[in-house]
């Protein structure tokens, strides 16, 4: 195993440290030292290997951050997963993918629901950008994208 696919801030390895101290387990690591939970030796070492990855996930995400707001700043569409209606680059729409769009807001503004968007999605050979069927949730999180509406968002 390795520590920090067992918690991933501060306060989940206090609680966990204190969970394996009394239940009195080490931690035997894929890479890393055996660690045992019930003396204070060790469990300063995994307090230590606990912080080294906190950091690096902290450290990551200020760097997502600051590229995320570069991306805004210049206009450019946000990166991550592809928008459904834009191609991967998020600058070009694919126009299939738009025209659904299209339909799904005129069907909701005629009062259709989230459900049924979804299984008409479905029905028209459409799949989710992750390559799944449509359900409500997805269907709701692509209607309310600020892109569609030729906006840029950060951080809303």
């Amino acid at each position: 195993m390795v520590q920090g696919r067992l918690w991933r801030n501060r306060t989940e390895r206090a609680q966990g440290f204190e969970i394996l101290r009394k239940a009195r387990i080490s931690l035997v690591q894929v890479k890393g030292p055996e660690v045992d939970m019930s003396t204070a030796m060790g469990r300063m070492i995994a307090g230590i290997v606990g912080e080294f990855d906190t950091g690096e996930n902290e450290i990551k995400a200020e760097r997502q951050e600051r590229e995320n707001l570069q991306r805004a700043e210049r206009g450019l569409p946000p990166g991550g997963r592809r928008a459904f209606g834009f191609d991967a680059t998020g600058a070009k729409q694919v126009r299939r993918e738009a025209a659904a769009v299209k339909k799904a807001y005129a069907l909701l503004l005629a009062g259709g629901t989230l459900s049924g968007i979804a299984a008409k999605l479905n029905r028209a050979g459409h799949t989710t950008t992750m390559g799944g069927p449509w359900k409500h949730n997805a269907v709701r999180t692509m209607l309310v994208n600020p892109r569609n509406a030729a906006l840029r968002a950060h951080k809303c």
